[in-house]
């Protein structure tokens, strides 16, 4: 049975899946000779809260989200892209699902589903979705003490992966690196090559100094 391999990330209004939105879903499908790529955005439901923090984080002021395309034409386009992939009533055609930090997208992706009326979510997918954030935790255990944090940007660079800051928080650049992050870790000897304190140190600064005012 050929395994078919989804990434797949949201963007979201805040962290409460009963009363936050999915504004953006994306992904990746691939399998055999077959790669396709898919982003679909969608407006909040009505009485939605929208966070300034998830505003911040994914770059959009509220009255573009609201114009975004209803949420019933984001579902359809979304359920087109996987019925071309998958037979959602046959048991033994579901996608294998990679996600950073699975929990909170398959939560609000459900969510998602049931505010279309589809209660079959689980049709698509293979339970569990795999985490690549634990992935990786276990093949950087050893260097965990040198990491700030262990989000996905960090993860990313700590592993010397390029990291476009102008895209970050965009799902489907957000899918691009969990796929970059789950092919490394998946040879440890990729640790040999991960940076030094001091060479993130020196990144950092860089970083911030570049979009410092100085008066």
């Amino acid at each position: 049975m050929t395994t078919k391999n989804l990434f797949i990330d949201l963007e979201t209004t805040g962290l409460d899946y009963d009363r936050c939105a999915v504004v953006e879903i994306s992904g990746t499908i691939e399998y055999a000779q077959v790669y396709e790529e898919f982003s679909f955005k969608s407006c909040p439901f009505d009485g939605a809260i929208i966070t300034d923090e998830s505003l911040e984080k994914i770059g959009y002021t509220e009255d573009e989200l609201w114009n975004f395309p209803p949420i019933d034409e984001t579902y359809r386009n979304l359920i087109q892209v996987f019925s071309k992939h998958i037979e959602r009533y046959d048991k033994f055609d579901k996608f294998t699902t990679y996600v950073y930090g699975p929990e909170f997208d398959n939560t609000f992706l459900r969510q998602f589903f049931a505010l279309n009326s589809d209660q079959y979510f689980g049709s698509w997918f293979w339970n569990p979705w795999i985490d690549v954030m634990s992935l990786a935790m276990k093949y950087l255990a050893e260097k965990r003490y040198l990491m700030e944090n262990f989000k996905l940007v960090t993860v990313a660079e700590f592993l010397g992966i390029e990291v476009s800051r102008g895209k970050l928080h965009s799902s489907l650049y957000d899918v691009e690196l969990t796929k970059k992050i789950n092919n490394m870790v998946e040879d440890k000897s990729i640790l040999e090559n991960a940076k030094t304190p001091e060479i993130i140190h020196e990144e950092t600064v860089k970083r911030k100094s570049k979009y410092c005012v100085y008066e």
